[in-house]
């Protein structure tokens, strides 16, 4: 009778240091090996040659996951998960497709027409780039019934479809929006923005209106830890739209009206990891990590997903 050995599984980490501290990735790595002997678990570099790992782990399934562009990695075999940037435009329509609320939006072309009862009575107005808004440079808000593409020179003076138009949807007086970091579909953590103003009243005259930028002010606004039940299922479900990209931060707003959820961006470059990433250095502080850390143990959380995910998918 032959003897049946177990299939041992690799997963390759690709360290991506503008995104993730590579000490946060060596520990996740750790605790994968730790919580899952039956995996093998490598750490190398988006311009590593895998020549110099062994040869022995090409021949069982390997599974390859980055949390940005794999560059010029090249693994022999095996699914490649990696992070990449999607313009705006298709996160709407691969959201729309799937049936997960998301705001209409569209792109901003001559001769657009925007009917008030299926847009709302007000749009906001964004750059299509995604390095713009991320910055939260370049929103207005505008009422769909006085739009036209023409009264928006500083939209249409680069050329066409350089901006986007998008159903606006009031998160309260005070704007507020939801964090959920997500990989592979499950919550690593989530947090809330909320402005420290009232807006003001969204009927007031539009020289006022045109003053209002729709969402927490950058740099005044610190997010809070949400344990939201009811968004983290919703971010699955958004999540689930895009298998391929690991490391997904969306952003998701709550109607103040009905309490309906929609997604209103899916960051998914992979520079979304806050624990550690460059861009929320300047901010962030010792005491405010180790608080996420104390309510959603991110890390472990994430050791566990990439253990399930690579036994699921490592081919």
């Amino acid at each position: 009778m032959p003897i049946l050995y177990p299939v041992r599984r690799t997963l390759i980490l690709v360290a991506q240091p503008f995104y993730i501290d590579t000490r946060d990735l060596a520990s996740i790595a750790d605790m994968i090996r730790r919580i899952a002997s039956d995996l093998d678990v490598f750490m190398v570099g988006s311009g590593d040659n895998l020549a110099l790992l062994d040869d022995r782990i090409w021949k069982g399934p390997v599974l390859t996951v980055s949390f940005g562009p794999t560059g010029k990695l090249k693994p022999r075999r095996g699914p490649i998960f990696a992070n990449r940037a999607i313009p705006k435009i298709e996160q709407y329509r691969a959201l729309s497709d799937a049936g997960v609320p998301t705001p209409r939006t569209a792109l901003l072309e001559a001769g657009l027409q925007l009917d008030p009862a299926e847009w709302g009575s007000l749009l906001i107005l964004k750059p299509a780039e995604l390095e713009q808004t991320s910055t939260g440079r370049g929103l207005r808000l505008v009422r769909t019934a006085a739009f036209d593409p023409a009264s928006a020179p500083e939209a249409t003076s680069a050329g066409p479809a350089r901006y986007l138009v998008q159903q606006f949807i009031d998160s309260g007086r005070h704007f507020s929006v939801f964090r959920n970091l997500t990989l592979f579909g499950e919550t690593i953590y989530q947090n809330t923005a909320t402005a420290p103003e009232q807006h003001p009243d969204l009927e007031a005259p539009d020289c006022d209106l045109a003053a209002v930028i729709p969402e927490p002010p950058r740099g005044r606004t610190v997010p809070n830890p949400s344990e939201d039940a009811d968004v983290m299922a919703f971010a699955r479900q958004a999540a689930a739209v895009f298998p391929t990209y690991p490391l997904l931060g969306l952003d998701i707003l709550r109607d103040a009206r009905d309490g309906r959820l929609y997604v209103i961006e899916v960051n998914a470059g992979g520079n979304v990891w806050h624990l550690s990433s460059p861009r929320t250095a300047p901010w962030r502080s010792t005491e405010r990590t180790a608080k996420y850390v104390r309510m959603f143990n991110p890390y472990q959380r994430a050791a566990e997903v990439l253990a399930a995910t690579t036994r699921r998918c490592a081919g």
